[in-house]
């Protein structure tokens, strides 16, 4: 647990470090990042992910040419308007992930800085250690709806489809309610908004989080049709948000719950009831009790295992393109374009090769006799 609120590495009191809006993958941090960047003062990051990175190497990580890496891995540089090309002018003296943050924001001329991303929920803790004074705001969504849109996502994003997207998510939820639940009684500063509420209440929602945040409220948050969306990733799971209307998404009941396989949808609705329950006991959320037994033992340490093993193994990819030689990294990713491509242009009612064993195993046992008496 966190111990009292040390005065920042930069010198500057509490209060005056980054804020961060956090919240599970789908669970709609994109549209929250996208009202908050409409205040006049407000200037957030969208997914740099600069923090999503093994601790452990940290250190060494920042003594490198991690600005170039870092728009290799994702491109935060050219989304967010930072580099014409392959020139840097005007990052000369960004050294650490804040003055990058800083930069940013004086580059739109707005006092407030920080980034959005849904890879900080296990890292909450550690961000209060990098920056005492920084401030969170936490997006909080039922945990089937946003397994819904991960599934919704998936069909057009390969990354919504990657193995142990669950066990992600899952590992991810308990994550942010613990470290959550520590950082408020080390008396650190959190902002929860619903995204029922920032959808059906989004004036309200905004009001909150400006008295939050010790800033007026502007009317202009709520023109949505108005945000800028640059640095938002071009895939079709945000098209919802290109539309510039505030509006919760919608599911077809009877189709969506179907693409659900039942012993998912049942262990969500059980750690769903365990949600609720800690979320009322730790942060004081008027959340209703979840009907339904909560998980075993078993299956929370099963989850939570799981969940560690796919974040390390994530953690591991990220190392991989912080410190392999670039040539390295720039063919990796040809290759993989290259076979995406191939991939794509094959028919689409193609059966899997296990479908294909199954019709012509006959075929494939004599051919392999023939072969073994030949041999």
């Amino acid at each position: 647990m966190l111990k009292g609120k040390p005065l920042a590495e930069n010198g500057e009191h509490p209060g005056s470090g980054p804020i961060f809006v956090v919240g599970v993958l789908r669970s709609g941090t994109s549209l929250l990042y996208a009202l908050l960047n409409l205040h006049p003062q407000v200037a957030l990051m969208y997914e740099c992910d600069v923090w999503s990175f093994p601790e452990a190497f940290c250190g060494m990580r920042f003594k490198r040419d991690w600005l170039r890496r870092q728009e290799f891995y994702n491109q935060t540089l050219s989304r967010h308007r930072l580099t014409f090309g392959d020139s840097r002018r005007g990052l000369e003296k960004v050294r650490t992930p804040e003055d990058l943050y800083r930069v940013f924001s004086a580059g739109k001329e707005k006092p407030l800085f920080g980034e959005k991303s849904p890879f900080y929920c296990a890292r909450l803790q550690r961000l209060v250690r990098r920056y005492p004074g920084c401030r969170f705001i936490l997006l909080w969504r039922e945990p089937v709806e946003i397994y819904r849109s991960v599934i919704r996502a998936g069909r057009g994003e390969p990354f919504f489809r990657r193995r142990g997207i669950l066990s992600r998510l899952i590992f991810y939820r308990e994550q942010m309610i613990k470290q959550a639940a520590e950082l408020e009684r080390a008396g650190v500063r959190l902002c929860h908004v619903t995204y029922a509420d920032l959808t059906g209440q989004a004036e309200e929602a905004c009001r909150r989080i400006c008295r939050f945040l010790e800033i007026e409220f502007n009317e202009k948050m709520l023109e949505l049709a108005n945000a800028d969306l640059s640095a938002v990733f071009p895939g079709p799971e945000h098209d919802h948000l290109r539309r510039g209307r505030i509006e919760r998404q919608q599911f077809a009941d009877k189709t969506e719950t179907e693409t659900i396989k039942p012993a998912a949808l049942k262990r969500l609705q059980r750690f769903d009831a365990r949600w609720r329950r800690l979320q009322s006991q730790w942060l004081g959320h008027p959340t209703g009790a979840a009907a339904g037994p909560e998980p075993s033992v078993g299956e929370r340490l099963y989850c939570k295992l799981t969940g560690a093993f796919f974040q390390a193994v994530d953690n591991g990819k990220r190392a991989l393109f912080e410190f392999l030689p670039l040539a390295w990294l720039r063919t990796y990713r040809q290759t993989k374009k290259w076979l995406l491509a191939r991939r794509a242009e094959l028919p689409a009612d193609r059966r899997s090769l296990d479908e294909q064993f199954r019709a012509h195993w006959i075929t494939v046992l004599a051919s392999a006799v023939v072969m073994a008496l030949v041999a």
